[in-house]
């Protein structure tokens, strides 16, 4: 997708993210595949993106990132080891100043193992429920990410549920009072 935020003179206050991970070329998770860059002096958030093609003429990901330096995936990237996609981001004051964008990278999904009974097979860095304490202790912290959706049904969920008690209180009165 064509550069569609505004540019402006203060663009040059703020510099373009320094990615780290993951590399340039790097296979990763499809599962839970983290992005990292290098944090931007008087950056807000960022705008990160994810494309089929190096020019982001369709991006098949693309969110703001508020406050942090990183981003994770989960499920959300095609598996398919012969595909070639691609990542970058840039930073973002409240303001609605924009740094120009990272350089592009590029990666692979790699599709999770899967076991003999078909579950998928936990990888050497993540932490299953079977783990003991002194192995949680070792683990690289992952950020825990809950979707804006994820987030709207769970509302949705409530606000019906209080609805619905509402309205089993109201005929159960009115019940009452017809005796």
């Amino acid at each position: 997708m064509p550069d569609s935020s505004p540019q402006t003179e203060s663009e040059l206050a703020l510099s373009p993210p320094q990615l780290k991970q993951p590399d340039e070329g790097t296979t990763v998770n499809q599962q839970a595949a983290t992005f990292e860059w290098i944090p931007v002096p008087k950056a807000d958030s960022y705008l990160f993106q994810v494309a089929a093609d190096p020019d982001f003429e369709e991006p098949i990901f693309d969110a703001p990132v508020r406050g942090r330096p990183s981003f994770t995936l989960r499920n959300m990237l095609p598996a398919d080891n012969d595909k070639t996609l691609y990542w970058r981001v840039r930073a973002a004051e409240d303001q609605g100043n924009y740094s120009a964008w990272s350089d592009v990278r590029s990666f692979t999904v790699a599709e999770p193992e899967e076991s003999a009974e078909g579950e998928a097979q936990p990888q050497d860095d993540e932490v299953t429920p079977e783990a003991t304490a002194s192995e949680a202790a070792k683990a690289p912290f992952m950020h825990a990410h809950t979707s804006s959706r994820e987030v709207l049904i769970g509302m949705l969920v409530a606000i019906v549920s209080f609805v619905i008690t509402l309205l089993i209180v109201f005929f159960f009165a009115l019940d009452m009072t017809a005796l």
